[in-house]
């Protein structure tokens, strides 16, 4: 058992570290490091360890958008096998991160003494599984995964963030085992084919823009319910009027 489980890591510890000499050596050739491309870079380096899974049946999407009545929302990472739907979040910030669950933004502490903050990616990543779970069937898992390819996250506490290995051991045996049949994988890797969006970029820029706007008109983006005004353990808080059916919420500091 000791060895199977010492293979697979030498396995996995290999497949990383192509991955990301293959990549680094298409941005050698010319491709410009911005922000787009850092972050293309860390989902081809994700999609590439998933490929490497051994898992089948097994589909991977990448870069899915999905329409959301009149508003879209991309997905990095789609992976469909028989352990369930891993909606994967890809981030490649450098240095120490610091998150919860529960805050709305995290930090990110650079070597320099710089700090950056940036939205919550668990947040973020629940507001995909939300609109993905409407076209799937009844009763199928689907798991956040929200995965950090560079940066220490020894200082993130959360139940969704995690490595690349960690990622690869989830697709690999999730929970204990194979959670649903091949044909149901069949039939949801057609569903995710039919309903991609394939809007422009641009588009979807607009899109995001107009679920800020929504939010600070006091309009659920999800459900276009009222919020109103709650009181939380937390403080005071802005949520759909709609719940339980409905969960989403603002705290009344926090940017739209």
């Amino acid at each position: 058992m000791e060895t199977a489980v010492g293979v697979l890591s030498a396995f996995l510890f290999v497949s990383v570290v192509i991955n990301f000499v293959l990549v680094g050596m298409r941005v050698l050739k010319g491709a410009r490091l911005n922000y787009r491309s850092k972050g293309e870079f860390g989902e081809d380096i994700v999609y590439g360890a998933l490929k490497q899974s051994g898992v089948e049946p097994q589909y991977l999407f990448s870069n899915y958008i999905l329409k959301d009545k009149d508003k879209t929302r991309e997905i990095d990472q789609i992976c469909v096998n028989r352990n369930g739907v891993f909606v994967i979040e890809v981030k490649t910030y450098c240095g120490k991160i610091i998150g919860n669950d529960d805050w709305h933004e995290w930090t990110q502490q650079m070597p320099n003494g710089e700090e950056h903050r940036f939205y919550n990616p668990v947040k973020q990543n629940f507001s995909h599984l939300y609109c993905l779970k409407k076209l799937l069937p009844e009763g199928i898992p689907i798991y956040n995964c929200v995965v950090f390819v560079s940066g220490d996250i020894k200082n993130v506490r959360s139940a969704y963030t995690m490595t690349l290995g960690a990622l690869q051991m989830a697709i690999c045996n999730s929970g204990s085992g194979a959670r649903i049949s091949e044909e149901q994988v069949e039939k949801i890797n057609e569903m995710l084919i039919v309903n991609e969006d394939e809007c422009s970029s641009d588009e979807h820029a607009d899109s995001v823009i107009k679920i800020r706007d929504e939010i600070a008109s006091g309009i659920c983006p999800r459900c276009k319910g009222k919020l109103v005004l709650r009181d939380g353990p937390y403080g005071k808080f802005y949520g759909c009027i709609n719940y339980p059916q409905c969960t989403f919420k603002k705290k009344i500091d926090e940017p739209n």
